[in-house]
């Protein structure tokens, strides 16, 4: 099954990078230490965060040198771990804005500092503005790091100036995403399209698109054809991989998450399956809906409520054919993409990996 071919792809991707990200940090860590013990401190529990992803996009990096002609794979597999980099730093300040508490089974950064800040005696409101205040900073040194990262690369100067292009607009496009995202319960126009733009912005175009595109041009290949080829695979496999999100953030396991099923009910967020349940739904179900949406803490009874008037109104299944469609979409390119075997199995079995996990 392709799906088998791609998960061994990035299982042994996450495998072989786990000690090059380490080491980097560790690194950077040195380099810093003498500034003050708590430059140990941020980097220790960065790290230790940070290692725990599943390095998804630095896949997808490799993946689109691959697709590009690049064939150094230990020269891709260093400087991928930039892509990862930016991410945990994004995760960092992702979870101050939700207030989430706990991301890949790890109290969330603010959180840390928090504690640290009680533990000093610091009253609950300025604790919290100090683990606030400190992760923010956290993501702003991730960020750096990330750009320190792809500019020690061994990569030739015209190739990392011209993935620094690529890499700046698509990180500003997602910083526009996620603004929109935030700001979703201030408007008036909170709709499929708005939601559509979101996704596309803050999700397909970060986690399918950029590391792809990135990759190739790694590789050297600039083709603009080529690169567009890439942009409608990467943008179809990000739309279903945010579906995907949204639906285990409702209906997943809270182990396998590292966080709690029904926080995005918590934040209030207006995911695609809100969005939709709220076209179809009944008046009085979009009532009961309305009133646990937001409120803090939603109990276990009110997440099953839920779940079962997703469920009933015909919106879980129907989200789930969107993703399907999606997928569709995208293995209809595989071919015009690359004619090698193996990477048209790997591009199927990434499609059908993300997929499976909300089927």
């Amino acid at each position: 099954m392709k799906e088998e071919i791609a998960k061994e792809y990035l299982t042994e991707y996450a495998n072989s990078t786990k000690d090059i990200f380490l080491a980097f940090l560790k690194e950077q860590n040195q380099k810093y230490s003498q500034i003050d013990p708590l430059v140990d401190l941020i980097f220790n529990r960065f790290a230790k965060l940070a290692a725990k992803g599943k390095r998804f996009r630095g896949a997808l990096t490799q993946l689109g040198y691959e697709l590009g002609g690049g064939e150094d794979i230990d020269a891709i597999r260093d400087v991928s771990i930039f892509i990862e980099l930016l991410h945990a730093g994004l995760l960092v300040h992702d979870d101050v804005m939700d207030r989430d508490e706990f991301r890949r089974g790890l109290p969330t950064m603010h959180k840390q500092f928090k504690l640290d800040a009680i533990n000093a005696g610091l009253d609950e409101s300025n604790a919290s503005h100090y683990g606030e205040s400190m992760a923010i900073d956290v993501g702003d040194l991730a960020f750096y790091l990330s750009w320190d990262s792809l500019m020690q690369s061994n990569f030739s100067d015209s190739v990392k100036i011209a993935v620094a292009r690529h890499y700046s607009e698509y990180v500003i496009r997602t910083a526009f995403g996620q603004a929109l995202d935030v700001t979703a319960n201030l408007r008036n126009d909170v709709a499929a399209d708005l939601a559509n733009k979101i996704l596309q912005l803050k999700t397909a175009e970060y986690t399918g698109v950029m590391p792809l595109v990135i990759g190739a041009v790694l590789a050297g290949k600039y083709d603009d054809e080529f690169l567009q080829l890439l942009r409608q695979y990467g943008l179809a496999l990000g739309w279903v991989f945010q579906v995907q999100d949204d639906i285990l953030g409702l209906f997943g396991d809270e182990q396998a998450l590292g966080k709690p099923v029904g926080s995005d009910l918590e934040e209030g967020k207006m995911t695609l399956l809100m969005l939709k349940f709220f076209e179809v739904a009944r008046d009085e179900d979009k009532k009961i809906v309305q009133s646990i949406l937001g409120k803090s803490p939603v109990t276990r009874s009110e997440v099953n409520k839920v779940r079962e008037l997703i469920k009933k109104s015909g919106v879980y299944d129907l989200v789930v054919k969107m993703g399907k469609e999606q997928t569709t979409k995208a293995l209809q390119l595989i071919p015009q993409i690359t004619r090698n075997k193996r990477l048209q199995d790997i591009l199927e079995g990434m499609l059908q990996f993300v997929f499976n996990r909300i089927n």
